[in-house]
């Protein structure tokens, strides 16, 4: 594995699923190294730097071997087209590309009440293009890094990026039972989707990964999400999204859930009672108070027995130390260089050593 002891790795999170590393919080810390920049092949084609499958790999393949991995961060590369893309496949509507992001062209026709329910098309464009990225980056990897399944928003989350938010509000009350076929037949294609992605990324690797930075060296693991959530009350959520996430964890080994920005807290609780569910990455978003001011939220999370991932900013380790409980949290960390990167690991494990921590020890 590039610049990071694979045996040790695997081990810690191995550890941090069963909640049994009591020595401190997992810590994802990465740090660029060398001062090298990948030379820009596409500078004025943003779609072919999105979509060149060699290139994109040959470039992540690069910033592996040019990062520095602290604690149990590990190289990665997650094939990616933007977070529609469970939507275009579903759909098959258009991409549009940007710098950073992307997005899907909503349908026109046909209109929500009159789609069909959702099936798999194997000879869908999308579907084509990141199954060939997945299964050329597992065949580049040879053991330097792992490879991920791509970003899925499945649920209403897909049908949004088809139909937009306002639409899918309305369909609540216009055509409920409409909306909830087409969420259970989104479902059985996210299955099918699931099971042939981990089949190409565990031909040559040990468990599975994606995005969020969390590996289970043994299982089909995946990050759960519905960022839909934000907009709808906990009697919608209950009525709409929680069936389907109920599903999705069930197809699943092992998961977590992406509970993204403040307006999804009124869930949580929902969440934490879903028994196979195995943890919460808490992201509190931008322009919101960091990790330290959610204490009440991580005590909730880890009082129900369940994983922690949060991001924790070098100025606050300290303090967010004191109230973290180390078996199965997770703390991912940026920093600038190598020698910031090391600091903060030894900042951490010093918190835990001496007790900085005063729950859980």
């Amino acid at each position: 594995m590039i610049n990071q002891d694979y045996d040790y790795v695997k081990r810690r999170w191995r550890e941090w699923w069963k909640r049994e590393n009591e020595d401190r919080p997992l810590v994802s810390v990465v740090a660029p190294k060398n001062g090298k920049i990948f030379p820009e092949k596409y500078e004025n084609d943003v779609a072919g730097r999105w979509q060149d499958i060699e290139y994109v790999v040959e470039r992540e393949k690069f910033y592996c071997e040019n990062t520095y991995y602290g604690g149990e961060s590990f190289p990665m590369f997650n094939p990616n087209l933007g977070p529609d893309i469970y939507g275009a496949i579903l759909g098959d509507c258009d991409i549009e590309f940007a710098e950073q992001t992307s997005w899907s062209k909503h349908l026109e026709k046909p209109e929500l009440e009159d789609c069909p329910p959702f099936a798999f098309d194997e000879n869908n464009r999308w579907w084509k293009k990141i199954k060939a990225m997945t299964e050329y980056a597992v065949e580049k990897a040879d053991g330097g890094f792992l490879v991920g399944v791509t970003d899925l928003h499945t649920g209403l989350d897909a049908i949004t990026s088809l139909y937009g938010p306002e639409r899918v509000c309305t369909a609540m009350y216009d055509c409920p039972e409409k909306l909830k076929e087409l969420l259970a037949s989104s479902e059985k294609v996210a299955e099918r989707i699931f099971s042939e992605l981990f089949a190409v990324t565990r031909r040559r690797q040990e468990g599975t990964m994606n995005w969020s930075q969390i590996w289970d060296p043994d299982g089909n693991y995946y990050i759960t999400s519905c960022d839909f959530a934000c907009l709808i009350s906990e009697n919608a959520f209950s009525e709409y999204i929680e069936p389907t996430t109920r599903r999705e964890i069930e197809m699943l080994d092992s998961s977590i859930f992406h509970l993204d920005g403040t307006g999804a807290l009124r869930h949580l609780d929902k969440l934490l009672k879903m028994e196979k569910l195995g943890g919460v990455q808490w992201v509190y978003g931008e322009g919101q108070p960091t990790a330290r001011a959610w204490r009440n939220v991580v005590e909730k999370i880890q009082n129900a027995g369940k994983n922690l991932q949060i991001n924790v900013m070098p100025e606050e380790i300290e303090e967010v130390c004191s109230f973290v409980k180390p078996e199965g949290a997770h703390f991912c960390i940026w920093t600038p260089d190598e020698a910031a990167a090391k600091s903060v690991l030894k900042r951490v494990e010093k918190c835990y050593l001496k007790g900085v921590c005063s729950v859980g020890l």
